[in-house]
């Protein structure tokens, strides 16, 4: 029987995420794994950058309160928000993956 540290599930009790074991060796689901694991992490990427665009384009309209070029100036505000979301141009984990797991068939 392969005893499992402890350390590995204790991070993950810490941080509030799975835990998973796998088998490198074996290649046991490592590359569906992976995928699995840079989908999750995407999307909990997703809702937190829609939160924060949210959270900013709210106080953006509370700080310019209702004066005559409110609506241009909020306009203004996501533009700049939407520039600094596709500037990113990628998740740095997903571009780390790609170049360094690629899968079976693309070799």
């Amino acid at each position: 029987m392969i005893d499992v540290p402890t350390d590995g599930r204790n991070l993950a009790e810490v941080y509030t995420c799975d835990f998973y074991e796998i088998s490198v060796t074996l290649n046991h689901h490592v590359n569906e794994l992976l995928v699995g694991l840079i989908t999750a992490m995407e999307a909990g990427q997703e809702r937190v950058e829609k939160e924060r665009d949210r959270l900013a384009v709210r106080m953006a309209s509370i700080s310019m309160g209702s004066g005559e070029n409110s609506g241009a100036r909020r306009g203004s505000i996501i533009n700049q928000i939407n520039a600094i979301k596709n500037s990113h141009g990628g998740t740095a984990v997903s571009k780390f993956f790609k170049k360094h797991f690629a899968s079976s068939s693309q070799l």
